[in-house]
């Protein structure tokens, strides 16, 4: 497909989402830091490492180094992430730490939250998880974020609710779907890692999973002084 046929199908999924597109940017400036102006953390509160660097050496490196495989139209090799849990308290900057990837990496950013696959009606929930996924499946060089979705995860033994049910069950071939094709990177944000279904979680289905926490007081207070962006975390698995 031409490089204008995978900008057509970009902006049709913004058009979808209801969200802005900015398009592909082709930035090769090795020297540009990554979240300049995130609020970094230790990993853990035995390892003094920065969590930044972390993600920055084993995530996103990684991926800007070979997107430009995607451009040409290969996949990204193995051993590249494409996918990733965040999961952590609310306020713990997961959507803020999307964004800083698609602006470092320069590919677009769309969330799809649980409001999507209802908004049509709960008789077209089937129709609407078919359309973005086969939407999604198509693309190349974006960043997707399934925001929200603790209800949507939860253990299947214990959902009760019939949205919940549906959607655990018809994302998780079609989440594995797209990380086969490598030419998207997808990325789940939860409160509770706890509710995950085993089946979404267990090793192989994601190539990170992430924990964010809330920054400390000394954070906070340091971040008003310099005007950082609060944030987050603490461990990468």
């Amino acid at each position: 497909m031409s490089i204008e046929g995978w900008r057509c199908i970009r902006r049709s999924i913004a058009n979808e989402l209801e969200a802005p597109y900015g398009g592909v940017r082709r930035d090769d400036d090795a020297t540009r830091e990554f979240a300049s102006r995130f609020l970094d953390c230790p990993r853990s509160a035995s390892d003094a490492r920065s969590l930044k660097e972390a993600i920055y050496g084993r995530v996103v490196r990684p991926i800007k180094e070979a997107a430009h495989l995607v451009t040409k139209g290969q996949k990204l090799p193995e051993g590249v992430p494409v996918s990733a849990i965040l999961f952590g308290p609310p306020g713990t900057s997961k959507t803020e730490i999307v964004d800083q990837i698609s602006d470092y990496i320069g590919w677009p950013a769309f969330t799809v939250d649980p409001s999507y696959f209802v908004r049509m009606g709960l008789d077209a929930i089937e129709a609407q998880a078919n359309k973005i996924f086969r939407m999604l499946s198509s693309a190349e060089e974006i960043i997707v974020l399934f925001d929200e979705f603790d209800e949507m995860v939860r253990n299947r033994q214990d959902a009760d609710e019939v949205l919940s049910r549906f959607l655990t069950t018809a994302m998780l071939p079609k989440l594995a779907k797209i990380n086969k094709q490598r030419r998207i990177i997808f990325i789940v944000a939860t409160n509770f890692i706890d509710s995950f279904d085993v089946a979404i979680s267990r090793a192989g289905r994601f190539d990170y999973v992430i924990q964010m926490m809330p920054p400390t007081s000394g954070a906070k207070l340091s971040a008003r002084n310099d005007g950082a962006t609060l944030g987050w975390a603490d461990t990468l698995n």
